[in-house]
């Protein structure tokens, strides 16, 4: 589930950024990728960029947060 408000963007139940990764792959957030070109994507690199750009879990309620600009 994803909840977008005037200040944060929030990913619930997920385990880990990896997860939150995955996901915005999937719905089209880095633009249409193949399945086959899937797999060749460096996750870890991925989450880093997401980290940098304020990505922050919160492990004890299984949720991802974003600070929108």
């Amino acid at each position: 589930m994803v909840l977008k408000t005037g200040l944060y963007s929030v990913q619930y139940d997920v385990q880990s950024l990896h997860d939150v990764a995955e996901r915005l792959m999937h719905s089209g957030y880095y633009g249409i990728i193949p399945a086959a070109i899937c797999k060749f994507i460096d996750m870890d690199k991925l989450i880093r960029d997401m980290e940098d750009k304020g990505w922050h879990m919160q492990y004890e309620v299984r949720t991802a947060v974003l600070l929108l600009p």
